[in-house]
């Protein structure tokens, strides 16, 4: 139940803004069988009942929402429903082992494969912290005996491994970043709360009237909900794209808003559905640079989403003006004379052509994973059976999951990188002073 709410690109567009893309929001909408903000400008959107779903689960909606709200720092929430959530939104959970996997098979990557699934699960155990960061005291969670250690270990090293085979991959990266961009573009004028209701309310009727047969891969004609006139052949999508017929209908949906404001930016859109992608000019990571990426990162972080669109449009003017300047050295393979008219055109039609890629912060859980030696399984069981106050293990504590921010230096994480990527027709490596200077 508890991402029933995930829509297609989820969570690149909570990366942009989660007050207004949030899949935790639609999924408490889904249970309760409608969304109905009570806003100007918002609309009532109405989901199939799941009564029958609740019966046969002998619960009800409150009681899963319930769970789903109980944060280990919520002091309003029971104990045993922290120690559920734990279940699916924790160190090691249910929701990693699924994705992980699951994308591991479709991009035929093998380091989610060699987890021990048997070996974590025969080694699950309960633990009882007595403080967590934030001050929350005697809060359960899900751990693991010391014989899982290793298979813990190793769920963590596969996660980190997608994240820096897989999910942070420069093509994948580029596509993110056109889509950032032009989802940036076409919320910019949504100046009001209205306006930002509307949107809101027409996005989750959009997914929400998506056909079943999208989700099982089978291309088909679609309606959007608020356009019955306006069709979307998915089938004639190129099929080298490798693109989810969920994730190209979303991706559709914006392109038309964006094309019926006559703007731009739906050349974004185009590109990433037919694979037309933007190249890598210029990229840094804390290892190459940590001063430099420190200080990047620092005033990224303060931007809200109309700052960093409107810092993205002014270094891409700022870098235009230095790269069309007279007696420029050549950048790319291109002839300094021959990047310089391509700038000029797409600068003419306002249509980007240089964009900036800064993978946005995705925090680790609320607590951490720890092991339990096999001399303190008794003394745990009885403080865990008893709620009582549960001292963290000394000799069993071990480094898998980092609570906070993902971005930070660790030997399981891979560290952040700020690209430039310029428009597909630019190809070749830069010289390294000229974007020094930029």
């Amino acid at each position: 139940m508890h991402d029933i709410g995930h829509f297609p690109l989820g969570h690149e567009l909570e990366e942009i803004d989660k007050k207004i893309f949030s899949h935790a929001e639609l999924t408490l909408a889904m249970i309760k069988g409608e969304w109905n903000k009570k806003r100007r400008g918002a609309k009532v959107v109405k989901f199939d009942s799941l009564d029958d779903v609740f019966k046969a689960w002998q619960t009800t909606p409150e009681r899963v929402m319930a769970i789903l709200a109980a944060k280990p720092n919520d002091p309003s929430a029971k104990r045993k429903d922290k120690l559920l959530r734990s279940f699916f939104s924790g160190p090691i959970d249910a929701d990693k082992l699924d994705y992980l996997l699951r994308d591991a098979r479709s991009t035929d990557v093998p380091y989610p494969f060699g987890i021990d699934i048997d070996r974590l699960f025969s080694c699950l155990t309960t633990v009882v912290f007595e403080r967590i960061p934030g001050g929350m005291r005697d809060v359960p969670s899900i751990g693991v005996h010391a014989k899982g250690k290793v298979a813990a270990e190793f769920l963590t090293f596969a996660r980190y491994a997608m994240f820096s085979q897989v999910y942070w991959h420069h093509t994948v990266r580029a596509q993110k970043a056109m889509l950032f961009r032009a989802v940036e573009a076409l919320l910019a004028p949504l100046s009001t709360d209205t306006a930002i209701a509307q949107f809101k309310s027409d996005f989750v009727a959009m997914v929400a009237a998506l056909p079943e047969n999208l989700y099982q891969d089978q291309p088909t004609i679609l309606p959007f909900p608020e356009e019955p006139t306006e069709v979307i052949n998915l089938g004639s999508i190129e099929t080298s794209t490798d693109l989810a017929p969920t994730d190209a209908a979303v991706l559709c949906w914006f392109r038309g808003r964006l094309r019926r404001s006559n703007h731009a930016n739906s050349s974004l859109i185009d590109g990433i559905l037919s694979r037309r992608l933007f190249k890598r000019l210029w990229v840094v990571s804390y290892e190459m640079e940590g001063e430099l990426w420190k200080r990047i990162v620092d005033l990224w972080d303060r931007l809200d989403r109309s700052g960093r669109h409107t810092v993205s449009l002014s270094l891409e003017v700022k870098i235009a003006k230095l790269l069309t300047a007279e007696q420029t050295a050549s950048v790319t393979s291109l002839e300094a004379t021959e990047a310089k008219d391509l700038i000029d055109q797409h600068t003419a039609a306002e249509k980007p052509w240089l964009l900036i890629d800064i993978p946005g912060n995705r925090p680790g859980a609320d607590v951490g994973l720890y092991s339990v030696q096999e001399g303190q399984r008794r003394k745990m069981a009885r403080r865990i059976e008893s709620w009582a106050t549960c001292r963290r293990p000394k000799s069993g504590k071990t480094t898998l999951i980092i609570s906070g921010r993902q971005r930070e230096k660790s030997e399981f994480f891979v560290s952040l990188r700020l690209s430039i990527l310029l428009r597909h027709q630019f190809h070749g490596k830069p010289e390294s002073r000229l974007l020094r200077k930029c």
